[in-house]
């Protein structure tokens, strides 16, 4: 198995986590939506999430060799085959390394855009009703920042399971 492969394969398997985590629960807040009146606007808005999601969970299973030349997954291996037969534990860990920041990147980067936006509505907004209004919304700093220190630890992992896995062999 080649690396491409190896990530094509991952891509997929994260693009269901994607679907079965983050547009099925959407759905079901659609039809069942708790602690707020009905609103149309609410509804559109979870309407087009559900939509972006499915887009993008759609482009990363039919398109994944673009998500990985974008960011040079299968780059910076020493060998072009993974024999999965003969492990030695310097691929084992690069890999390990290379799935634990596209996952992390996965969990943190939506509830990072979710709170800035919040953040950004909370101070702007001059609206002071509905579901999406500023006096809804408790602004949570530390976990912002938190979600953000995930997003940069996933990019510096992803970039640098190389040395980690020369380091840790």
């Amino acid at each position: 198995m080649s690396p491409r492969d190896f990530f094509k394969v991952a891509l997929k398997f994260f693009s269901l986590i994607i679907i079965f985590y983050g547009i099925v629960p959407a759905i079901a807040n659609m039809f069942f939506s708790t602690g707020y009146d009905f609103s149309m606007y609410a509804i559109l808005t979870l309407l087009g999430i559900v939509v972006f999601f499915i887009l993008f969970a759609n482009y990363i299973l039919k398109h994944p060799d673009k998500i990985i030349n974008f960011f040079k997954l299968d780059k910076g291996f020493d060998t072009d085959q993974f024999n999965f037969s003969n492990v030695e534990s310097k691929y084992v860990i690069e890999i390990s390394c290379a799935l634990l920041g596209v996952f992390m990147l996965l969990n943190s980067i939506p509830l990072v855009l979710y709170e800035g936006y919040q953040y950004f509505k909370f101070n702007v907004s001059s609206e002071m009703s509905g579901p999406f209004a500023s006096d809804v919304y408790d602004y949570n700093e530390r976990g912002f920042y938190l979600e953000l220190i995930y997003v940069v630890i996933g990019f510096l992992v992803i970039n640098f399971r190389k040395s980690i896995s020369n380091y840790f062999k």
